[in-house]
């Protein structure tokens, strides 16, 4: 492990002491933080504990005899829980940094670094769902057709993401970093929570929905806070927030276990979200009555040609024609 730090130490130093890397040095941080999540994990863990600061001086220390100790300690913690030995491991690998080349931190009074901002984006096709694990630990379930743009580490005085589409989100408690994901106009504020946001472009508003905890929505000068159970309806075309009660949770996120939920959606939502799981086109036309598409749970994994099929049967009042790659839908 010290020999794989030596050679990753002196890019993590300049990073966090906010110096501009260039794209090569950006390409090699860029890898590293890929390479496996205890490496976000733990960058991210030394900017927020300030392992570095502005303040350094510089010496030599045998590397050998810094190392055997530490190893020693976590060693001798492996029996207890998994949250335990990463944070040890944390401290390890922290230690190791701190002392690789007689690094000595102290702190200084200066005004905040600003980190250079190394961003990913996951784009979820049509068909798929994907989970991912952000630096700072918090889970996210992205729904198909949906994509997510997330720094490399979360800098700064809050944790920011950008969603476009649907994304069930469990967010890691850190009271002095609140969460805030952009969707469209809309912000969503959050400590430590679960919440699912349904924000595609094709549709009219963007509906966030709280399963545990409490978060904030914003849009322009108005903000709301949610309970569980409840969702806020945004529109596009005005800053009105609308706050439901009493919300179907388990089927506002029946898409995480592989099912179509229509209960709260128009037609056009419904006929959109098959759209981008089947990866089809659509196009319906105009006269097409109010309310859901159907009402329960269908599985994802029927074929398109017999949904259709069964979505005529049901739905006397619509004439749903599936033509190679498109779907068009008549009164």
């Amino acid at each position: 492990m010290v020999e794989e730090l030596d050679g990753i130490t002196e890019l993590l130093l300049k990073y966090l002491s906010g110096k501009p890397l260039d794209e090569q040095e950006k390409l090699r941080l860029q890898r590293w933080l890929e390479a496996s999540p205890d490496n976000a994990l733990l960058l991210e863990q030394m900017r927020r504990e300030k392992w570095v600061d502005e303040g350094r001086q510089i010496g030599r220390v045998d590397k050998e005899k810094i190392w055997a100790p530490v190893a020693a300690h976590i060693e001798a913690q492996q029996p207890k829980p998994v949250r335990n030995r990463i944070w040890y491991r944390y401290a390890a690998a922290a230690a190791i940094l701190l002392f690789l080349f007689g690094v000595e931190i102290f702190v200084v009074r200066q005004p905040p670094i600003n980190y250079p901002i190394l961003k990913n984006k996951l784009a979820v096709p049509g068909g798929q769902t994907s989970q991912l694990q952000l630096p700072d630990g918090t889970r996210v379930w992205i729904n198909s057709g949906s994509s997510l743009e997330y720094p490399a580490v979360f800098t700064g005085e809050s944790r920011e993401v950008i969603l476009d589409g649907e994304a069930y989100f469990e967010v890691t408690q850190d009271a002095n970093h609140p969460f805030r994901v952009r969707a469209n106009d809309q912000i969503v504020t959050v400590l430590g929570t679960s919440f699912n946001i349904r924000s595609y472009s094709v549709e009219h508003s963007v509906h966030t929905t709280l399963a545990t905890g409490k978060v904030s929505v914003t849009r322009g000068s108005k903000t709301i806070d949610l309970k569980p159970g409840q969702q806020a309806r945004t529109d596009r075309e005005n800053i009105e927030i609308t706050v439901i009660n009493h919300m179907n949770i388990d089927g506002i996120l029946s898409w995480k276990k592989g099912y179509f939920h229509f209960d709260d959606m128009d037609i056009p939502s419904a006929v959109y979200e098959l759209a981008r799981w089947y990866h089809i086109d659509v196009d319906i036309k105009k006269g097409i009555p109010d309310g859901p598409l159907i009402t329960g749970n269908i599985q994802r994994s029927i074929p398109l040609d017999s949904l259709v099929e069964n979505l005529n049967l049901l739905r006397k009042d619509l004439h749903i024609k599936l033509t190679g790659k498109k779907m068009t839908v008549t009164p």
